[in-house]
């Protein structure tokens, strides 16, 4: 079908028949609406990250270079796109559903501290396979891949998103489950948690803390999207239970790289003791004799 709509791309009295069948294309895989040539190089600059749309995307860059006349030479240099698209300069940016709105907005605002959460897991993970924790790395991997199926959900609000766009973003249930289970399997080895601690036990364990709070804040951001139906409830208890999974995770870190951690001890205050009435009227005589 390729090299048929290259000719046909090829050829002016064929070129809007050929634009015609990839628009039809385009709309029944993506939920799109595209109409024209200048239509399709533009929704190929604005680079939605899907397989399938990436696929259709290098598909559509080649079948362009055809119509306008390129060589090979130029097609290949074309087929790179910039990572700058100076599409957001004006403050504003793209959801998975093609919706603009400004950066500032709470989706994006949730994006962001997802974002944030698996920059900060990939920092942890550096320390964890320097530690006698290793094992954890590889939960760790999964869990950065998982945030970002989170954030697919959290780009495609259920309310304003076409319904096979929603399907592809589902985040899926049985990785709550699966958090779940890890946490439960390292909780075995630990003991009995008597005091609060603070976060401490050595460099992996104090970055799985980091990746704690910042989980907290993640969530946070989350609530008002699925309060007002934005998003799947099952987003929101991932967060929740990924906390939960950081903090045992810290702890066993901690354990396996035999560094304590500090335990909190609560800060003795100094009583405040009255001063009789005798002291008051004694200090306000001698007080008026200087003044005196």
């Amino acid at each position: 079908m390729l090299s048929s709509l290259r000719l046909a791309f090829a050829q002016p009295q064929t070129r809007a028949r050929a634009t015609q069948l990839v628009s039809v294309s385009l709309n029944k895989h993506l939920g799109l609406r595209v109409s024209s040539t200048q239509s399709l190089q533009k929704l190929h600059t604005q680079q939605i990250y899907h397989t399938q749309t990436q696929d259709i995307g290098a598909n559509l860059n080649r079948l362009m270079s055809f119509s306008t006349g390129q060589n090979n030479d130029e097609s290949k240099s074309q087929h790179r796109v910039k990572v700058y698209t100076k599409t957001g300069d004006k403050g504003t940016t793209q959801l998975y559903n093609m919706q603009r709105l400004p950066k500032n907005s709470d989706y994006f605002e949730a994006l962001g501290n997802t974002d944030e959460l698996n920059a900060h897991i990939g920092l942890a993970r550096e320390h964890v396979r320097r530690s006698q924790a290793q094992e954890l790395d590889e939960w760790l991997e999964v869990i950065q891949c998982r945030l970002l199926d989170a954030g697919s959900a959290i780009a495609t609000p259920l309310n304003s998103s076409p319904e096979n766009r929603v399907y592809r973003a589902a985040f899926p249930e049985e990785t709550v489950e699966q958090l779940e289970r890890w946490i439960d399997q390292m909780d075995e080895s630990l003991p009995p948690l008597t005091n609060f601690i603070l976060p401490s036990g050595g460099l992996a364990s104090s970055a799985l803390h980091v990746c704690r709070c910042v989980t907290r804040r993640a969530e946070r951001s989350v609530i008002e999207l699925v309060e007002r139906g934005d998003l799947d409830e099952v987003v929101m208890r991932y967060f929740n239970r990924l906390s939960d999974f950081f903090f045992v995770a810290a702890r066993y870190a901690s354990s396996k790289d035999n560094s304590p951690e500090t335990v909190y001890k609560k800060h003795v205050e100094r009583r405040f003791v009255k001063p009789q009435a005798s002291d008051s009227h004694a200090s306000a005589e001698s007080s008026l004799k200087r003044e005196q």
